[in-house]
């Protein structure tokens, strides 16, 4: 999916336990996916991090570190 940044990565994967939104930087200079963009594909808000296993509110444009990955579940 297009995440309006061509340095990142972008996959929805859907399945009967839900959706996750898997995000990779391929940059070595940290990059931006917009909020509003986050928000069309229903991932604003609470998400949680499954890669760390942590909550993640995302509530404006999320910054992905040079090669970091966000794999995102809605809560």
């Amino acid at each position: 999916m297009w995440t309006h940044n061509e340095h990142v990565f972008g996959l929805i994967r859907s399945s009967p336990r839900g959706r996750v939104l898997v995000l990779g930087n391929f940059s070595n200079q940290p990059q931006v996916v917009p909020y509003y963009r986050l928000a069309e594909m229903g991932f604003g808000g609470e998400l949680l991090d499954l890669i760390d296993e942590r909550p993640y509110g995302v509530r404006e444009d999320l910054l992905l570190d040079p090669y970091a990955s966000r794999w995102l579940e809605a809560e």
